[in-house]
């Protein structure tokens, strides 16, 4: 670990102009001291539009990620079920372009490994309260669905409500429930047009703040040596410590 350092983040005190809602939130970077992180790196889970990254190439084939879908239907497992976004309590998809803060929310696993659990449920339910914030979910890919997904240069973490890749999102949620998840995460950020190393973030025009939550985000140390080597930092720019329900409602 490069640098571990606590800070605690008020919206208002990042720019009183925002149109951004309030967020309060108690994190741990895992990159650089505090005083070598640039104010962005800090505050840009503060700050609507910052992050955008350009997503893989779609094949030329598709115009949109829903027409994609659509097409290869046939191909995925369980006709992309998976991908369909339609469970009681999903967002509209039409909220994603007035929304002031989009937050994706992404498992380590996929879909019919974590059917059963609530976590992400739970999370989804706890952003969508917060006014002004549009919440989606992503899933890991099945061995079968990821080769049709590296086919067409589709991100694995495809928002499923809104078909969106991650780049359109401000904040890409991990969470983490079981340390061995954690083998997906370099592959999860590659194949959806993230970057791996803090360096990479912050050298990219706009980027979406990484942060890793989870039963199992405190005993991962691994995860956040340097990914591209000396001075780079981690895969993730911050870990939630403690229950994410909390912080989440105190937006």
């Amino acid at each position: 670990m490069t640098g571990v350092c606590q800070l605690r983040a008020h919206a208002e005190e990042r720019n009183k102009n925002t149109a951004a809602p309030n967020i309060h939130v108690h994190l741990l970077f895992m990159n650089p001291t505090v005083s070598q992180i640039p104010a962005a790196a800090k505050f840009r889970l503060l700050c609507p539009g910052f992050c955008s990254t350009l997503p893989p190439s779609m094949n030329p084939s598709f115009k949109t990620y829903s027409e994609w879908l659509a097409t290869r239907r046939s191909k995925l497992s369980r006709g992309g079920l998976w991908l369909e976004g339609r469970e009681p309590g999903r967002p509209d998809p039409a909220g994603f372009d007035t929304a002031k803060l989009k937050i994706l929310i992404c498992r380590l696993s996929p879909y019919e490994d974590v059917l059963a659990s609530i976590t992400h449920r739970i999370l989804l339910h706890a952003a969508q309260s917060v006014p002004g914030v549009f919440a989606d979910l992503a899933f890991f890919p099945s061995e079968s669905d990821a080769l049709v997904m590296r086919q067409d240069d589709v991100p694995f973490w495809l928002a499923t409500g809104c078909k969106r890749p991650p780049a359109d999102f401000d904040v890409v949620a991990i969470s983490l429930s079981v340390q061995q998840e954690a083998i997906h995460l370099p592959l999860a950020l590659k194949q959806s047009g993230l970057q791996l190393d803090f360096e990479g973030r912050m050298a990219a025009e706009r980027h979406p703040f990484l942060l890793l939550g989870g039963h199992g985000a405190a005993s991962v140390p691994f995860l956040h040596g340097d990914a591209n080597g000396p001075g780079t930092g981690g895969l993730v720019d911050a870990v939630c410590r403690g229950d994410g329900i909390t912080w989440l409602r105190e937006c």
